[in-house]
């Protein structure tokens, strides 16, 4: 009787711990990846991923793959914060850290006028198949905030990029 107990009771508790564990990870794995047509022999590849930075904050991160007549025009890379959180700087470029001794500088794309104060977009064309495949990168936000905002980029969001 009682060994049936805890049978129950430790099943209970496994069922409890996935339950949690499910729900603690972001959604990154999560993607949705569109192809939309956008002119004859045009088509906008996008990937979008809600990833959290390093205070817990969601953000909308967003990669563009532009191709016309089979060759790849743009790749960008857009942030997004929910409106009044943040403020990105423009002029400001995205510092994407790999390790200590490697980085990449990503260039504003709205330098001259951005859509909105809480939205970023980076050009990353050449910097995407550069970026390692099997670990996460920090990108390194340039926003007029206090305290330094990184994104944690895991690796199989790259992967997926880098495949797109």
């Amino acid at each position: 009787m009682i060994s049936s107990s805890r049978r129950v009771v430790s099943g209970l508790l496994i069922a409890i711990a996935i339950f949690f564990l499910n729900f603690s990870y972001p959604e990154s794995a999560r993607a949705t990846i569109q192809q939309q047509p956008e002119a004859p022999g045009q088509i906008l590849y996008s990937s979008r991923h809600k990833l959290q930075d390093n205070q817990g904050n969601t953000w909308q991160v967003i990669l563009f793959k532009r191709v016309e007549n089979n060759q790849t025009q743009d790749i960008d890379l857009r942030l997004v914060a929910f409106p009044g959180q943040f403020e990105f700087i423009h002029p400001g470029n995205l510092t994407i850290v790999v390790n200590d001794r490697e980085s990449f500088s990503a260039s504003d794309r709205f330098v001259e006028q951005s859509p909105s104060p809480n939205v970023g977009e980076f050009e990353v064309q050449e910097i995407i198949s550069n970026l390692p495949w099997n670990r996460s990168v920090n990108l390194v936000l340039p926003l007029t905030a206090e305290k330094p905002v990184e994104i944690l980029l895991p690796a199989q969001v790259i992967l997926e990029w880098q495949e797109i």
